[in-house]
């Protein structure tokens, strides 16, 4: 709003403005005595006149101006008036001289001028810097509503209500208000639609949100720079990235709308239906591509007291005998040269008798009806303006747009464009003397409307510019409307979250706009058995998810969440009071942590017993081949990957806790043939005959299945999780204890697939052991499974939907797109569901999303919806409600900024599972197949049973088969 130039201006200007008003003041008291004493013009003053004169001449005792005589007055009829002016005991001067009068005068006046002078520069400057910075702090919302929006006029007047009142703060409070507008913009944006935003400062973003209009989508834009405005507007960048030529030069047109009589005579009362903005919309359907068109509403609100101060002064005016319309208040010099002519002033010719009397009355009417209503109150810039290579395009667009504003023009007053008619040409905004100036208020925001009656500009009231204070609704047939699809509102009996109270029982779901503004709400955990919530990259999928994940640990209950991504940094800081309860693996963290990390031995069979075998088996190798994507056309593979897990398992019911075979064993069982004849004594019958008779026609395929193994056993951080012989980390452990488990891997990496992998088919495995207690001793357990499609490869998925649920595993299920998961996952899912949370996707998976809410939301709301929006169908009481559109919690709106955001080092030392080394892990590994060979040597059976041990194994070759 303040550049450099204003310093120039103001250095030169204000001592030349204020000489000019001192002259002027004095010029004009000259005047009338010129006038009315030389030219006998008294005769035919009015009493008005009189009056005005009598109060100028008594304050003047010295006029300045040029030499003149003056006539004798004692015969003149206002020489009584003039006669005061004359001092006590001297004469009238027979001239008046102007270097005599500077003389006269004090040298303390010219030292207050200059420093009053000085302190108004300094005060200038300094709320010049603050409303540039006020101008440069704003953000853009896009408001874009449903199809069914349809507000009415009370709704728009409680929004135009806060509006009103988000006005600035305190300490911004030497900033001039011009600089807090609230800015309404309606533009065409890339693919031809209209959007409507509101360019608003940052304190009033809170407000504007939470007060905001039901069934309308506020998003948080970043606000495009603004085009060269200055000068001639230079030509658009062709696609070979060469100028356009002559033809491509581009052109440009403004147009500023102000109003043609006084703001306090009414525009027309416009109604709701038809929409009023369909007109503006359709006018900026012809913006073609690589064209721009934008129109632009200014909103100053009015105070309370400067309400009250414009009906004073209208109250004296008339009293006084002004009339109150257009053409009140007849200025002096009007009132002077009709002075010899008739009594009334020139201009518009006044009705008389009965009809003048009900023009009076309808024009008070007007203006109380304006001016004593309890609307909120505004001052009013509307700017148009649009740029186009088409020669006379854009001044079409623009006319076109300013044309739809004429249906606010009514019988006691209208918007017109700024400027004056010429006839053949109209002297507007795009005149090269004003250009650069609408420019600036257009592109900074400045807020300083060209409106000759009213310096603070034309004041509107929300009930008048109704139609402009509201998104397109329902009633704006235009083709080029920005708006989502129409959602069901939120229903009934939706629990209220409250982010600052006790919300025991309660998980939190996100914002739902009501009438009263947006409100927190959540779902009860009584009613969470599975979560499903899908979007793509960046739409807050893991927001949430972290958010909900946070709220129940914090509150006591036990949960896991696998991250692949960085969701565990997010998380850390929020668990530091709940250090002791945390089991943190970290398989990109493990060197930053002084070699440190947690170990997990999925062969380890201590204290298990021969029936555990087969759950153990099927976990391992699920777990490879959904990592490698193997297929029944892989049954080699397979089959070469089970028996291999079923004899190392065998061995650990032998061998002893320090010495159980690893997932790294399973490469040297197929691979060594001295260790693999060491442990054939140790094996049943079925599991030996394998290896002794169908094993060598096999033994070329080894190859798939050890070079996995080789390249986890590559990666350190692995090796130190899975090379232990003994576990540190047991899951059902954690999931009866209620801890609070994280399991990142920092990437999706075959390592990193099959760890997670492992761990599902771990907690799958851990839930159905709960088989053992009584439900009444069953700890409810949330897992929060993120990016489930890398998961998702032998159906254990689809088996945890449909069976874990009696045993208070409650899952949380994420993913991009849905259609990456299998039909057989996919549909237990669904099928099982207790609450589905859907934000943006693309087309395909859409259209499933839709066919899952029963088609109450169309494929087009769903890919439309913007980052942290969400379509939620969730379980209330046992009934599954209707789609609704929420916002989601950032984890600052649950818990605000965590204290301890740096101290991830105290939470590892403060956890209940402490880490070992990851040296001493990878050195026990580099002996362990020397151990176990030892051992197995040193108790070699004394006998063999050919019918195998007691308590023979059961074969894993059926499962493979339909691997």
């Amino acid at each position: 709003m303040v550049n450099r130039s204003r310093w120039a201006v103001a250095m030169v200007g204000v001592p030349g403005g204020l000489a000019f008003a001192h002259f002027f003041a004095h010029f004009r008291a000259h005047f009338f005595v010129h006038f009315f004493v030389q030219e006998g013009g008294a005769e035919v003053l009015n009493r008005r006149a009189a009056r005005r004169f009598d109060a100028l001449a008594r304050g003047r005792q010295v006029l300045v101006g040029a030499r003149f005589r003056l006539r004798p007055m004692a015969t003149l009829p206002l020489w009584s008036s003039v006669e005061r002016v004359r001092p006590p005991g001297r004469s009238w001067p027979s001239g008046l001289n102007l270097e005599a009068s500077l003389a006269a005068a004090s040298p303390g006046v010219v030292v207050a001028a200059v420093v009053l002078m000085a302190a108004w520069l300094a005060v200038s400057a300094v709320r010049g810097q603050l409303s540039s910075r006020a101008l440069r702090n704003r953000v853009v919302l896009r408001l874009v509503p449903t199809e069914a929006f349809d507000p009415c006029l009370e709704d728009i007047r409680k929004v135009a209500s806060a509006w009103q009142k988000a006005r600035p703060a305190v300490l911004r409070g030497w900033a001039p208000r011009r600089a807090f507008p609230l800015r309404i913009k309606i533009h065409v944006i890339p693919g031809g639609l209209v959007a409507y935003d509101l360019v608003v400062p940052c304190h009033a973003e809170a407000v504007l949100r939470e007060l905001g209009y039901a069934g309308v989508q506020i998003a948080r834009q970043e606000e495009t720079p603004p085009p060269p405005a200055i000068g001639e507007d230079p030509p658009p960048a062709c696609p070979d990235g060469g100028s356009g030529g002559a033809q491509g030069r581009r052109s440009s047109a403004r147009a500023e709308l102000v109003l043609a009589g006084d703001d306090f005579l009414p525009l027309k009362d416009v109604p709701l239906q038809p929409d009023p903005l369909t007109s503006i919309y359709r006018a900026l359907a012809q913006v073609g591509e690589g064209e721009r068109a934008e129109v632009v509403v200014d909103l100053l609100p009015v105070t309370a007291a400067q309400a009250r101060s414009r009906r004073s002064t209208l109250a004296r005016r008339e009293s006084r005998g002004g009339r109150l319309g257009r053409g009140s208040a007849e200025p002096w010099w009007r009132i002077l040269l009709n002075a010899d002519r008739a009594t009334a002033p020139r201009g518009r010719r006044q009705p008389r008798g009965g009809l003048s009397l009900v023009d009076a009355r309808a024009s008070r009417r007007s203006v109380a009806a304006k001016l004593l209503s309890d609307d909120p109150m505004f001052a009013l810039q509307v700017l148009i303006r649009a740029h186009s290579s088409a020669a006379g395009k854009a001044p079409a667009i623009v006319s076109s747009v300013t044309a739809a504003f004429a249906q606010f023009n009514g019988a006691d007053n209208h918007l017109r464009a700024a400027g004056w008619n010429l006839g053949l040409a109209h002297v507007g905004s795009d005149v090269p003397g004003w250009r650069w100036w609408f420019d600036r208020r257009m592109d900074r925001g400045v807020f300083a409307p060209r409106y000759r009656r009213h310096r603070a500009g034309p004041w509107v009231t929300s009930s008048e510019i109704a139609g402009l204070l509201k998104p397109p609704t329902k009633y704006c047939i235009a083709d080029n409307v920005l708006r989502l699809p129409a959602i069901p509102a939120p229903p009934k009996g939706l629990p209220a979250y409250d982010l600052d109270g006790d919300t025991t029982g309660l998980i939190p779901l996100g914002w739902i706009q009501t009438a009263d503004g947006p409100q927190p709400v959540g779902v009860p955990r009584s009613d969470t058995l599975f979560t499903f919530a899908v979007g793509r990259a960046g739409a807050g999928k893991t927001e949430q998810e972290i958010g909900r994940f946070l709220a129940l640990v914090r509150s006591g209950i036990g949960g896991a969440y696998l991250d692949f991504h960085d969701a565990a940094q997010r998380i850390r800081p929020y668990l530091i009071d709940q250090a002791d309860r945390v089991i943190d693996i970290d398989l990109g963290r493990a060197h930053g942590r002084g070699g440190e990390q947690i170990t997990w031995n999925p062969l380890d069979m201590s204290g298990r017993q021969v029936a555990h075998i087969e759950r153990q088996v099927d976990a391992i190798v699920d777990a490879v081949g959904a990592t490698l994507g193997w297929t029944q056309r892989n049954n080699r593979a397979l089959t070469l990957l089970t028996m291999a897990a079923q004899s190392l398992c065998q061995l650990g019911l032998t061998l002893p806790a320090d010495a159980q075979p690893t997932i790294f064993q399973i490469a040297t069982i197929l691979s060594n043939e001295d260790w693999r004849q060491a442990a054939l004594p140790h094996l049943d019958a079925v599991t030996r005959d394998f290896f002794e008779n169908r094993f060598p026609l096999l033994e070329r395929e080894v190859t798939p299945v050890t070079n996995l193994i080789d390249r986890l056993r590559r990666s350190n951080s692995v090796a130190a999780l899975l090379g232990a012989s003994s576990s540190t980390f047991h899951l059902r452990t954690a999931m009866d204890e209620g801890r609070i488990v994280l399991l990142s891997f920092g990437g999706s990496g075959a390592k990193e697939r099959l760890v997670a992998a492992l761990f599902a088919q771990e907690l799958f495995t851990a839930a159905l052991s709960r088989m053992d207690v009584g439900e009444e001793r069953r700890r409810e357990f949330h897992a929060f499974l993120d990016e489930a499609q890398v998961l998702d490869h032998s159906g254990h998925l689809a088996e945890m939907f449909e069976q874990v649920r009696k045993f208070k595993l409650r899952v949380h299920v994420a993913c991009q797109q849905p259609t990456r998961l299998s039909e057989e996952t996919r549909g237990a899912l669904l099928n099982n569901r207790s609450h589905l949370i859907a934000g943006t996707v693309e087309t395909g998976a859409a259209r499933l999303l839709a066919r899952e809410l029963l088609d109450q939301v169309t494929p087009a709301a769903i890919s439309a919806l913007d980052r942290y929006a969400a379509i939620c169908s969730v379980t209330l009481h046992g009934t599954v409600s209707a789609p609704f559109l929420i916002r989601g919690f950032t984890v600052e709106e649950l818990f605000g900024t965590p204290v301890h955001g740096d101290c991830i080092d105290g939470l590892d030392r403060a956890s209940g599972t402490r880490p070992q080394s990851a040296a001493d892990t990878l050195a026990a590994q580099e002996t362990l197949d020397d151990r176990i060979s030892a051992y197995l040597a040193a108790h070699r059976p004394t006998h063999r049973s050919e019918s195998g041990p007691a308590q023979e194994v059961p074969s894993h070759g059926a499962r493979t088969r339909h691997l």
